[in-house]
């Protein structure tokens, strides 16, 4: 997976959940034929919306499995890692890759508050050991991580296999500063539906959402 095939509208789906507390397979299968009869231009299950830090290993496993199998190639699927250390991730990286996904959108490291320099090392690490191209999730009011655009530059600098990054910070100045510094280099991709527009026209051409068909139904589209 390239840069370029970043494109367009990429929900972040939920995961279904049965009366039982188990993922709901039917449902789940239902839910990516909703999305690829609306002709969306990739999935990203597993995120924050899609409960990934809800889920057992086992689940997530099931939930990437199931949407590569309903896939079936036609558009790539986006892999979300949210997990607070290392070593989990990497785990959690090598199983979605097995799994079928086509990239990983890896959250920034929490609860350690890492420097800027820790978080470069991070991605970088992460890269060598999982091998995938890799979207940099960056929501510092979820984590008290804030990524410095700066520090994102240098990151795709060391790294080929970042192809993009989920920008998440409700500051249009420092997503402006972004832009700035790596919008030639990888994909800035707005991640905040109340940014949205603002997001479009500072630049961006690709949004990751939970609320993706929202854009469809009014019209909007990056493929052309």
């Amino acid at each position: 997976m390239k840069k370029n095939d970043l494109t367009g509208i990429l929900p972040a789906m939920v995961t279904p959940i049965d009366d039982s507390g188990n993922v709901d397979i039917p449902m789940l299968r239902k839910l990516v034929r909703y999305f690829m009869t609306a002709r969306v231009d990739g999935l990203v299950p597993l995120g924050g919306s899609g409960e990934y830090t809800a889920l057992s290993p086992m689940d997530r496993v099931r939930v990437v499995e199931t949407v590569t199998a309903e896939v079936g190639g036609h558009v790539p699927i986006i892999a979300g890692v949210l997990s607070s250390g290392f070593k989990d991730a990497v785990i959690n990286g090598l199983a979605m890759k097995n799994a079928g996904a086509d990239a990983i959108m890896l959250l920034t490291p929490f609860y350690v508050n890492p420097s800027q320099q820790g978080l470069r090392e991070y991605y970088s690490a992460f890269i060598k050991e999982v091998d995938i191209p890799v979207i940099i999730y960056d929501i510092p009011y979820r984590t008290g991580v804030t990524l410095a655009p700066e520090t994102i530059k240098l990151i795709a600098e060391d790294n080929r296999q970042v192809i993009g990054v989920k920008a998440c910070n409700t500051d249009l100045a420092h997503f402006n500063q972004m832009l700035v510094e790596v919008g030639d280099m990888i994909n800035v991709l707005s991640g905040e539906e109340y940014h949205f527009f603002s997001h479009i026209l500072l630049g961006a051409r690709v949004v990751l959402s939970p609320v993706p068909m929202l854009f469809r139904n009014i019209g909007w589209t990056c493929s052309g």
